[in-house]
């Protein structure tokens, strides 16, 4: 699960950033690792991640989990000012917005700290480079396992955004996860962990452990 640039332990490039910037970090670090035909998961705007980086990467992505996300994600406009109003509030009250919504469940001290701890101006470029991306025609013509996954009670990216994108893809599946906001990991992490799992199985990325008793598991 990598820090994307500007996150965690990694570094913050000057200047703007592009969703293309950031699909191409995750690729290098693909590379690096020598990693293909990985199955990829990502959440919110690492769903998007998740989608560019298999149009443009296609031999590094063999299947996909993509929750509560969407091919675009509102209009550039209303990003555009996410971006400013995030980017001026301080520390505490930036992470209140930015939880604000998002889980049907009160923030614990562990999640609060994560979004408190992210740089203001992370915030603004990782907003601005989403107003600008629009993947729904490269999204489209993705032809590759996939499952989407999204909480009843997503407020941010709902239902019905999802649906619309999952239909997209052919065969791709969609499950809903009830009594869930839009942090579905956070809210119902073992529904959405056996959900995964059974994904992982379906594509064949579940291998048989030879030292396990029972080696079919």
């Amino acid at each position: 699960m990598p820090d994307l640039r500007g996150h965690g332990g990694s570094d913050a490039p000057d200047g703007d950033w592009s969703m293309r910037d950031i699909v191409y970090d995750v690729a290098d670090m693909l590379f690096a690792l020598g990693l293909k035909d990985t199955l990829v998961v990502g959440m919110g705007i690492g769903g998007l991640i998740a989608q560019a980086l298999a149009a443009e990467f296609p031999q590094s992505v063999r299947a996909m989990v993509l929750i509560g996300t969407a091919a675009k994600l509102e209009t550039e406009e209303r990003w555009l000012t996410r971006a400013h109003a995030l980017s001026t509030l301080p520390d505490a009250e930036r992470a209140q917005a930015l939880l604000h919504s998002a889980t049907r469940k009160s923030a614990d001290t562990h999640l609060r700290d994560i979004a408190q701890s992210t740089p203001a101006q992370t915030v603004r470029r990782m907003c601005q480079a989403v107003a600008h991306t629009d993947l729904r025609i490269s999204t489209d013509a993705l032809r590759l396992p996939t499952m989407g996954l999204v909480g009843r009670d997503d407020r941010i990216t709902p239902p019905d955004l999802m649906r619309e994108m999952t239909e997209g893809i052919p065969g791709a599946q969609l499950q809903l996860i009830p009594r869930c906001g839009h942090l579905t990991p956070y809210d119902a992490p073992e529904m959405t962990a056996q959900a995964i799992n059974r994904f992982i199985e379906q594509t064949g990325h579940l291998l048989p452990d030879p030292d396990c008793e029972n080696p079919t598991i």
